[in-house]
């Protein structure tokens, strides 16, 4: 998984970004992620929450826990649109309560990926190509 990040954010490449854009964009974002967690009743803590100013825009990352994968990932869809509008990409690992990955997705560039847990596949917000 880290191979994966590793990929996508050489994809998104580098650009500016100020200090103060950093930290609005990044305010949003948890926002977002504590509002779609709120609506499936699971609770979601940030291992990780970046935002990098990428080659065509900010690019955002989101390393989150939760107690709850399957109810979050079934209301996940809120949160992947929120992401969306960031031209640089976006990226979210979802670990178990026990750290373990149960759902990766992201796009960078002109590519994107998914990966989910077997048994959290048909939850997965975001569809495989």
């Amino acid at each position: 998984m880290d191979a994966t990040i590793s990929s996508w954010r050489a994809r998104v490449g580098r650009g500016p970004l100020s200090a103060v854009r950093k930290r609005e964009l990044l305010r949003q974002v948890v926002r977002s992620a504590e509002a779609v967690a709120a609506s499936a009743h699971a609770r979601v803590s940030f291992r990780r929450a970046t935002v990098y100013g990428g080659t065509r825009g900010p690019a955002i990352y989101l390393d989150l826990v939760t107690d709850a994968p399957a109810r979050l990932l079934r209301h996940g869809r809120p949160l992947v649109r929120a992401l969306n509008p960031y031209f640089g990409g976006w990226a979210i690992r979802l670990r178990d309560r026990r750290g373990g990955t149960v759902w990766i997705a992201g796009f960078g560039g002109s590519s994107g990926f998914v990966w989910s847990r077997p048994d959290l596949d048909r939850l997965s917000p975001v569809a495989h190509w």
